[in-house]
C-alpha cells in the first residue's frame, strides 16, 4: 500500500463499497425477492409453521426487516447475536391475533452475564387454535379438539471487537522512513475493523394435532458487524430452525429452514432517531421475501418516548394482495416500560395485529 499523490483516498472508496453494498441490497430486498430462486426449488411444505411467525411488535412495524436490527430481548428470535448488545436484563411478552381462529403468545427474558462474557436468553412459545370437530367416517360429530404448538428456546451471546485502526505510521512501524521506498498512505484501516457479535440458541419444538404428536430440537443461529469506518452501519445474517425433522407417524418434515440478511442504518439525528433496515428472507419452503421497514423515535417528555414505524414485506404479495405486505405500529416508552402495537391486513384473513410489554429491569 504506497502513496500515490491521494492516499486519503482509500478511506472514502472503503466507504463507497459499503454504501454500494446498501443499494445493491436494497434492489434485492425490494425489486427481485425471486432471483434465489434456485435455491427455494422445492413445492413441499414443512412442518412447525408457527415458528414463522415472528416476535415482538415492533420487529412487524418494521416489515420484519429485524435481522441487523435485533434490539432488545425479541433478538433471539430475528438474531440471536443482538442478545450480546443488552446492558440491563429485560423481559418482553407479545400477544398475536390471527386469522380470527389463532392466537400466539411470545415471551423472553434476557440476561447479562459478565462471569460469561456475554448475555442468555430464554424464550417460550405457545400457538392454539380455535377448536375443531373430531368427525367420524359416518360423519357423526363426536367430539371437539384445539391443535397446538409450543416451543423452548435457550441462547447465548457474545461479542468482541476484530481488527483495528490505526494511522499509517502505527500500521507500517520501521518501514515509514525507510530511504527510496515509497510513503504508504496517510491513513490506514484493515477492512474488518468493528464490532462483531455472535449468537446461538437451541430450541425444543413440539406440535399436537387431536392424538399425535411430534418433537423436534432445532438451532438457530446469527451474527451482526457494526464496522468502525461508518457509524451508523450495521450488517446481520442469521439462520433458523436447522435441525432434526418433526416425526407425527413414520415419515418426517422439516422445520421451516430459513436464512434471513439484512443491513440497518441509524441515522445521525440531534434529539430524535431514524432508523431505517432492508432484509431479505430466503426459506427453504416456499418463495424468498423481501423486507423494509422505518422507524422515527423522539422523546416526548423527560419520562415518556414515542416511536412511529412503517414496513413492507413481499411474502404475501401474490397469494393475497400486495397491500397485505404493508406494515404499520406504533410505540411508547415509559421509565423502564415498553408498550408497542403493530397491525398488518390480510384481505380476506381479517387483520394480523400484535401488542408487545416489555420491561427494562
Amino acid at each position: 500500500m504506497c502513496a500515490s499523490g491521494r492516499g486519503e483516498a482509500s478511506l472514502p472508496s472503503g466507504l463507497r463499497s459499503y454504501r454500494a453494498f446498501l443499494i445493491g441490497l436494497s434492489a434485492a430486498c425490494l425489486l427481485t425477492p425471486r432471483l434465489a430462486w434456485a435455491f427455494l426449488d422445492n413445492t413441499g411444505g414443512s412442518a412447525g409453521q408457527f415458528l414463522q411467525i415472528g416476535a415482538g411488535a415492533r420487529s412487524l412495524g418494521m416489515g420484519d426487516a429485524f435481522c441487523a436490527v435485533a434490539e432488545g430481548p425479541d433478538a433471539l428470535y430475528w438474531n440471536p447475536a443482538g442478545l450480546s448488545g443488552m446492558k440491563r436484563p429485560a423481559f418482553a411478552y407479545t400477544r398475536s391475533e390471527i386469522a380470527g381462529s389463532m392466537r400466539h403468545d411470545y415471551g423472553v427474558y434476557a440476561h447479562p452475564v459478565s462471569a460469561l462474557k456475554g448475555t442468555l436468553g430464554i424464550s417460550l412459545t405457545y400457538l392454539v387454535q380455535d377448536s375443531l370437530p373430531i368427525i367420524t367416517n359416518t360423519n357423526l360429530v363426536v367430539g371437539r379438539f384445539n391443535p397446538h404448538s409450543e416451543s423452548l428456546a435457550l441462547a447465548y451471546a457474545t461479542k468482541f471487537q476484530s481488527g483495528e485502526f490505526r494511522s499509517a505510521r502505527e500500521y507500517f512501524g520501521e518501514y515509514w522512513n525507510v530511504p527510496g521506498v515509497d510513503r504508504p498512505m496517510g491513513r490506514s484501516f484493515e477492512p474488518w475493523a468493528g464490532a462483531v457479535m455472535l449468537g446461538l440458541a437451541v430450541k425444543v419444538v413440539r406440535e399436537n394435532f387431536y392424538i399425535r404428536n411430534a418433537t423436534a430440537f432445532v438451532f438457530d443461529g446469527g451474527v451482526i458487524f457494526r464496522p468502525d469506518y461508518l457509524k451508523g452501519l450495521t450488517l446481520g445474517f442469521a439462520f433458523r430452525n436447522a435441525g432434526e425433522k418433526m416425526k407425527f407417524i413414520n415419515t418426517g418434515q422439516l422445520n421451516p429452514v430459513e436464512l434471513d440478511a439484512g443491513a440497518a442504518y441509524d441515522w445521525p439525528l440531534k434529539r430524535s432517531r431514524l432508523l431505517t433496515a432492508v432484509g431479505v428472507g430466503l426459506p427453504y419452503f416456499g418463495a424468498p421475501e423481501g423486507r423494509f421497514g422505518m422507524e422515527y423515535s423522539m422523546p416526548v417528555t423527560k419520562n415518556l418516548g414515542a416511536a412511529l414505524r412503517f414496513g413492507y414485506k413481499s411474502r404475501t404479495f401474490d397469494d393475497l394482495d400486495p397491500v397485505t405486505g404493508v406494515t404499520a405500529g406504533v410505540g411508547f416508552t415509559m421509565y423502564r416500560a415498553k408498550l408497542d402495537v403493530a397491525i398488518q391486513p390480510m384481505a380476506e384473513f381479517g387483520v394480523h395485529y400484535k401488542v408487545s410489554l416489555g420491561y427494562r429491569f
